[in-house]
């Protein structure tokens, strides 16, 4: 996907430059210019000590401004090559120079010679794209120039355009906002909107009250004008944020590489071997992405000085400890405990990592509600009679309904979210344990804090373990927890096998407290041939296997596609995980 939230053409600024260019003493002398046809100011409004003219043009009413700096004067907007004209109409046989330009738009390669000499002073793109003027001032950050007792503020907006910056300008004892280029907010490229940073920006505006804000068409107006976008940015905003979390989680996210818009080398990323049609996606989104691949660690470390992102599993002592540009690390599952335990992975805070939560939810999910299904139907036991050939209706021990049972979910990620939804499905009362209150999913009747755990247990006759591994989480259930669950309770756990200690879980199934247990996932892992959890017939295990699926796969490869473009653009990454907290 391209860069997007481009303010105007890139040719436009290229153009307003090589003319700029052409005026120096040491240009080459430009080609005469067709003449233009000059336009006439509609109005002329004072606002302090600026001048602003309303001019009619082919594209309709175009706002006009200039200040006067001593002998030279500033120009807002000035929609070349009209504008100019019209401020050089008002001006007379005046010898003003134009000491800086803001928020240009159109082109300047129809000025004619006398009004060109007008760029004879320093310039300020203001469009982005080659600065080939020698007095083009790059302007990064905030830039004040003060004559004659006024003051102009010109504020770079680079995180809004690329390859160069955007700029937006005030004066202060004119109480005037200078917001021409926001006149294409929110404009989108590929139909996805961009509007973050003009949302930032916009909200940081609107903390002064202005006398007058300047949009890039139509009259000059109150504050409203400001409010009103405002207003259409959050819209546009709540639908990038929307977008965004169909492929991951916001919480969280973060850039990983500051991106120099002039900087063309190549951004190295370290992958396990690639199939060719995702190879083919990377490789479209930036001339800059340059994939490298790697079939294992002794593979990987010969990368290791070069690249600037890698897969997680690449990424031991020695591999991180030869990779001073490494920047992003992904982890392609949701639990990243193991890569945590690698102290050069977990301090460094320049080190960015994002897994896969959420991605495999839904197949979790099912598999969770498979594993419960086959506990409460008895199918493993009516399978086992089948293989004997046995129409045996007295097989298994429990047939049981999930309606009006209580269901509690212990962490309300992504798949616990999608487990919380399948047990309402079931017209199960469904309780959570979780370290956030809130957003309440709908079909969950109450959410409590982890220290509470001890309160709802008593309440459940299903307990589904969704958390991630973490010091807090480890042997989370064990024998005082699961004593607290109701006789003849059942245990899902798709989660890790250390967040249930498995001595006391198989106590708690000799006694009869729990009815049964599903695991995806043990402790040790994998379980040993002659583990006594193989034998039990009131115990359902499948291999770690509850992820798997062709939509998993998918949505994992969309995810990866997603955060390459926004490494390689500067823009903050999905799933991006809180080291410190382990998820």
């Amino acid at each position: 996907m391209r860069r997007r939230s481009r303010l105007l053409p890139r040719g436009v600024a290229a153009t307003l430059l090589s003319s700029l260019l052409a005026v120096t003493p040491a240009a080459q002398t430009p080609e005469v210019p067709a003449p233009v046809t000059r336009p006439t100011a509609r109005q002329i409004t004072v606002v302090g000590e600026v001048k602003i003219l309303e001019v009619d043009t082919s594209r309709g009413p175009v706002n006009v401004a200039w200040t006067a700096f001593g002998p030279d004067i500033a120009v807002f907007d000035p929609a070349f090559p009209e504008g100019l004209y019209a401020i050089r109409d008002q001006l007379g046989e005046r010898t003003d120079r134009v000491q800086a330009v803001a928020l240009s738009h159109g082109s300047a390669t129809s000025l004619e010679p006398p009004l060109a000499e007008w760029f004879a002073g320093t310039v300020v793109e203001d469009m982005g794209g080659p600065r080939a003027h020698p007095a083009a001032l790059e302007v990064d950050g905030e830039l004040a120039i003060t004559r004659g007792g006024v003051r102009m503020v010109l504020r770079s907006a680079r995180d809004l355009a690329a390859p160069g910056p955007a700029l937006v300008a005030h004066l202060d004892q004119a109480g005037m906002l200078f917001a021409g280029a926001l006149g294409n907010a929110p404009e989108t490229l590929d139909g996805v909107p961009d509007a973050g940073g003009w949302r930032r920006w916009a909200d940081d505006w609107s903390r002064t009250v202005y006398a007058r804000v300047l949009p890039m068409r139509g009259s000059v107006q109150r504050p409203s004008w400001l409010l009103k976008l405002r207003h259409e940015l959050d819209a546009a905003l709540i639908a990038e944020q929307s977008a965004a979390s169909r492929l991951g989680s916001l919480r969280g996210a973060r850039v990983a590489l500051e991106i120099d818009p002039s900087d063309r080398s190549p951004l190295r990323i370290l992958t396990r071997p690639l199939d060719d049609a995702l190879r083919q996606r990377l490789a479209a989104l930036s001339p800059r992405v340059m994939i490298v691949e790697a079939r294992n660690r002794d593979d990987a470390r010969q990368h290791a000085a070069t690249v600037h992102a890698a897969d997680a599993s690449f990424c031991d002592a020695e591999f991180l400890a030869a990779a001073p540009e490494l920047r992003w690390i992904q982890a392609w599952s949701a639990g990243v405990e193991r890569y945590l335990a690698v102290d050069a992975l977990r301090e460094p805070d320049h080190l960015v990592l994002t897994n896969m939560r959420a991605m495999s939810g839904a197949p979790i999910a099912d598999h969770a509600f498979g594993m419960l299904l086959s506990l409460t139907r008895s199918l493993a036991a009516h399978r086992d009679a089948q293989t004997r050939s046995a129409w045996d209706r007295s097989a298994g021990r429990i047939h049981e309904e999930l309606a009006g049972r209580t269901l509690l979910v212990l962490g309300l990620g992504g798949i616990g979210t999608a487990c919380a939804e399948r047990g309402h499905g079931f017209g199960m009362r469904v309780l959570a344990v979780d370290v956030r209150l809130e957003p309440k999913p709908e079909q969950v009747e109450r959410i409590v804090l982890p220290d509470q755990l001890d309160t709802v247990l008593p309440e459940a006759d299903v307990v589904m373990v969704c958390v991630p591994l973490t010091d807090q989480t480890r042997n989370l259930l064990d024998a005082r927890r699961l004593a607290l669950m109701p006789r003849g309770a059942l245990l899902i756990n798709v989660a890790r096998g250390r967040v249930v200690d498995t001595e006391a879980l198989l106590a708690a199934l000799d006694s009869g407290r729990l009815a049964g247990a599903g695991l995806d996932v043990t402790e040790p892992e994998p379980l040993p041939e002659d583990h006594p959890l193989w034998l039990r017939k009131d115990v359902v295990i499948t291999p770690h296997v509850a992820g798997r699926s062709q939509g998993t796969d998918e949505r994992e490869a969309e995810l990866f596609v997603e955060n390459v473009r926004r490494f390689v653009s500067g823009e903050p990454l999905l799933n991006v995980v809180d080291k410190q907290a382990g998820y």
